[in-house]
């Protein structure tokens, strides 16, 4: 696959012109200020903000909605060729540029990351250049859409065609179970897809887009807004499958074996740890040697996607080997979809506890599982609480610079392990049912609790879906907030678990022959690798357009295909090459190393 075609991809994301005054992204051109100043050009980003008088007025009509998921019209963001503003403040007299300059003051929100991550590098050009670009963007705002009012411009990052001292790489870091669960793998891949899907649709969203105004059109549509909300399913319809394969095969391995072997639970940590790490491992060290890769040059959004993150991960790096970078005590994320492997492992570690308990009490199986059920409704409906959040996720343009990085609601809700131990027990106990069914020690045709969970969790699913759009618009009550939250985080894990009952106790079905196919099942065991791979092709991907991003369904609809495609192609080699041959040879090291023998 040559880089023509990829540049060629990347450009597909270009762009047209907006209609919100002054725009909210204003990018000189990167590559001519460099060819212009040469070794000379400096290139900053920068984040204005202005004295509006509303920093969320819009030039559409939202009267009544309650939730406001515009972008801020108050928080400006430019790219700035240094020397293209040196030449236009020179020709200012000093009133000019004195009457231009604007202090900087207090606001209540976050306006840019936390630079601490690059601060060393930052201060050069933050003494050489902070006035000067103050100035000169409140030069160019009066100019070009005549404000009448000022700006604060604070810099967040330059970059610089000298090169720059003490830049060195990061060199310290560190089968299907049964015939009934075929499916699984195809079902991983059909969800797997959607969050790819997901992660692109947030793409223009969370970068310099032309026409930001088109971002926000869509944003506060009633499908975009069940479509933001509905997102969060799939992650828990992952954490089901992870506790319903957990359960069946510690429950297949007790009838075969009822001692267990010493350490079988030691076992199945490694053996996780084994399977996650490696990949994992190799490309945490990728993202923190992206930016100055051979054959990598940045573009005009190069700073966005590569350099900001390979800041962040070279300081923030122990927090993903250590596998708590979703927990909500740490400022700023390195590769921040990994959330999702550090919440998984978690929850793997506390399901091995579980089944430990389930072995070692076996008549307090059903005790353990209401208790367990109590308190993963508990948690959450109280962290709601305590901090006032919404029932559901909402994507506000305001939190969107930062990839919702600093959003209250994944942070607090989302993204905790803590949060999602109901997927994990409602998978498990799915699980256990289906191993009492098929070894006769249950009927489920005689559980009247069975059939009401049917007859209840359908109408209160629906019921959790239907009014979502209500809580956008209305002030609902907290009581209504609480109630709803608790209806929607748990009716989807019970309409699931249901659906994975129904599909031991009845034949196959076209959809789930579909899924067990053996194209879908070699797909699924790519989606480990896909998933920790497809940031960084996106991430690639965007560095290579030669603009800011258009926002249009058919480039969403582009760049997913391409990240998709090119995911799952990277995915190959890094399976045979990396997560396949290292596993087996950890795997191999452990047996040795148990059984004595020289490794």
């Amino acid at each position: 696959m040559s880089f023509g075609w990829l540049l060629v991809v990347g450009a597909t994301l270009e762009v047209a012109t907006g209609t919100i005054v002054p725009p909210l992204f204003d990018y000189d051109n990167l590559t001519q200020c460099r060819e212009h100043y040469f070794s000379e050009a400096v290139f900053c980003y920068v984040k204005v903000i202005t004295k509006a008088d509303d920093p969320f007025r819009s030039i559409h009509d939202h009267k009544g909605t309650r939730l406001v998921q515009q972008f801020r019209r108050n928080l400006l963001e430019h790219a700035i060729c240094v020397q293209d503003c040196e030449q236009e403040v020179v020709r200012l007299s000093y009133e000019e540029q004195k009457r231009l300059y604007y202090d900087e003051f207090p606001i209540e929100f976050r306006h840019m990351y936390n630079t601490l991550h690059w601060d060393d590098e930052l201060q050069p050009y933050l003494q050489n250049y902070s006035k000067l670009i103050n100035i000169c963007v409140n030069n160019r705002l009066e100019r070009r859409y005549n404000l009448t009012y000022h700006g604060y411009s604070k810099i967040e990052y330059c970059l610089s065609n000298a090169p720059a001292p003490g830049d060195e790489t990061f060199s310290s870091i560190l089968t299907n179970i049964y015939l009934d669960f075929a499916y699984i793998d195809g079902l991983r891949v059909v969800i797997n897809f959607f969050i790819l899907y997901g992660h692109c649709m947030m793409v223009p969203l969370n970068l310099p887009v032309e026409n930001p105004e088109d971002a926000e059109a869509c944003t506060i549509e009633v499908g975009s807004r069940y479509g933001t909300a509905i997102f969060a399913f799939a992650v828990q319809i992952f954490f089901t499958i992870s506790g319903l394969l957990l359960m069946v095969n510690f429950l297949r391995d007790l009838h075969r074996h009822p001692k267990l072997e010493p350490g079988y639970f030691r076992t199945k940590i490694i053996n996780r740890l084994i399977r996650l790490l490696p990949v994992y491992y190799f490309f945490l060290l990728v993202a923190t040697v992206e930016a100055i890769l051979p054959g990598v040059e940045l573009g005009p959004l190069g700073y966005q996607v590569l350099v900001r993150e390979q800041h962040i991960c070279r300081n923030n790096w122990w927090i993903n080997v250590l596998m708590i970078n979703n927990l909500p005590f740490y400022d700023t994320q390195c590769m921040m979809h990994a959330w999702y492997l550090g919440a998984d492992l978690q929850l793997f570690l506390l399901g091995v506890l579980i089944l430990w308990m389930i072995w070692k009490f076996p008549d307090s199986v059903k005790g353990l599982f209401w208790a367990l059920v109590m308190i993963s409704i508990a948690v959450p409906v109280g962290i709601l609480y305590h901090f006032g959040l919404e029932s559901v996720m909402t994507s506000r343009h305001s939190e969107s610079p930062f990839l919702f990085m600093y959003d209250p609601w994944l942070r607090e809700i989302y993204q905790p392990s803590y949060n999602n131990i109901n997927s994990l027990v409602g998978g498990m106990i799915a699980g256990y049912l289906y191993h009492l069914s098929r070894h006769g020690k249950l009927n489920l045709d005689e559980s009247w609790f069975y059939y009401f969970m049917w007859g209840f969790s359908i109408p209160a699913f629906i019921l959790s879906v239907l009014p979502i759009n209500l809580f956008f618009v209305f002030d609902i009550p907290r009581w209504s907030i609480l109630l709803h939250f608790v209806l929607f985080r748990n009716m989807i894990v019970a309409m699931v678990c249901l659906g994975y009952i129904n599909c031991f106790r009845s034949p196959k079905g076209w959809i789930r022959r579909l899924l067990s196919t053996r194209i879908m099942t070699t797909m699924g065991k790519l989606c480990y690798s896909s998933y920790v791979i497809h940031v960084l092709v996106i991430r690639y991907l965007i560095n290579l357009s030669p603009k800011m991003l258009h926002f249009s369904n058919e480039e969403v609809t582009t760049l997913t295909a391409t990240t998709v495609g090119l995911s799952y192609l990277v995915s190959v080699p890094v399976y045979l090459c990396i997560e396949q041959p290292v596993g087996s040879v950890l795997k191999a090291w452990l047996i040795r190393s148990k059984s004595g023998k020289p490794v």
